[in-house]
């Protein structure tokens, strides 16, 4: 095993060493191109990290998008509004389990985009279950972003119905 270990972290060095170059890499699975971000301007092509960004491209070998094809199904949990905010999961930290089920008492952690409750102390703003047969989570916030608030509250519903037990 040790041997396995010691050949794939020379195999890591080998690619990070030829990217680090300025050359692609391919192995099994994907293939990395590395990319320099940034407007280059006049004849003095020189990085300056705070002008320019250093990234890669990785792609799916063709082995690798045949095997995905074959052998991975895809459920989609959720779509992302377009710059919206949004409750996206809802796991039960008990359980792990994110189909809806929530333990009494227990911790929720709830995923999303822009569900900070802000302001601080403003009445009416927070997490709510609403009861029916089931429950319903909603969020109640006037948060957009760390510099800016809503004029008015709005509430985000979780679309999976929550049930204890």
């Amino acid at each position: 095993m040790k041997t396995i270990v010691d050949i794939l972290e020379r195999s890591d060095e080998w690619k990070r060493k030829f990217l680090l170059e300025g050359s692609s890499v391919q192995d099994g699975n994907f293939h990395h191109v590395p990319r320099m971000l940034g407007k280059w301007i006049g004849s003095h092509l020189v990085f300056d990290p705070d002008k320019h960004k250093l990234t890669f491209d990785v792609t799916m070998t063709n082995g690798m998008r045949e095997t995905v094809n074959e052998e991975v199904g895809v459920e989609v949990l959720f779509v992302k509004t377009d710059g919206g905010a949004y409750i996206s999961l809802v796991t039960d930290l008990d359980t792990h389990l994110t189909d809806g089920s929530i333990t009494p008492n227990g911790d929720l952690l709830i995923q999303g985009d822009k569900i900070k409750i802000a302001p601080d102390g403003m009445t009416g703003l927070g997490v709510f279950f609403v009861a029916a047969e089931m429950y319903t989570l909603k969020i109640v916030t006037r948060f957009v972003n760390s510099r800016q608030l809503l004029n008015a509250p709005r509430t985000l519903t979780y679309e999976l119905p929550l049930r204890v037990g």
